[in-house]
């Protein structure tokens, strides 16, 4: 069972992960969709989207505060079950929603710090097939995480570059 402070660890760890590949990738490509099935900002506003979703609403009593982290829009363009779209146009320019996914990891991380090991162990808000608890919501939120920066990696290289390792 990891504790509280190994969670916190990785969960900084994958976002450090996340972010190199993110940072090496041009803005200018943050919209272009090889094989038209996503593309950089679509996956970057869904990180930001699921860890606002994993990381506080699941853990914590949301709070205004927390809510106003990210436009209600995000939640329709980047939430579960949408589909990237190719036009531009219908999205946040790039460096809003790199702000917004930077704002919600703060604010998991701040709200982390004030929760006991104790408290993990309590079941997690709503259900989800991955987990039951809020120490299983924050270990999904990392393996999520992983998967889509996995996902950018891909993207990276389809657009052209070399691996980063």
């Amino acid at each position: 069972m990891m504790t509280k402070d190994e969670l916190i660890t990785e969960i900084q760890r994958v976002r450090e992960y996340s972010n190199n590949i993110i940072q090496n990738i041009d803005v200018s490509d943050w919209f272009r969709q090889p094989e038209h099935v996503t593309h950089v900002a679509w996956q970057v506003g869904h990180l930001a989207v699921a860890e606002y979703g994993l990381g506080l609403k699941r853990i914590l009593d949301e709070t205004q505060e927390h809510r106003s982290l990210l436009p209600e829009s995000y939640f329709t363009l980047f939430g579960k079950g949408s589909v990237p779209r190719s036009e531009p146009a219908a999205y946040p320019a790039p460096h809003r929603i790199l702000d917004a996914l930077n704002a919600v990891h703060r604010a998991v991380l701040e709200n982390l710090i004030q929760i006991s090991d104790a408290q993990l162990d309590q079941p997690a808000e709503g259900t989800h097939p991955m987990f039951t608890d809020k120490r299983g919501c924050l270990r999904w939120l990392m393996q999520h995480e992983f998967s889509h920066a996995g996902q950018l990696g891909l993207l990276r290289r389809q657009l052209g570059h070399t691996p980063l390792w």
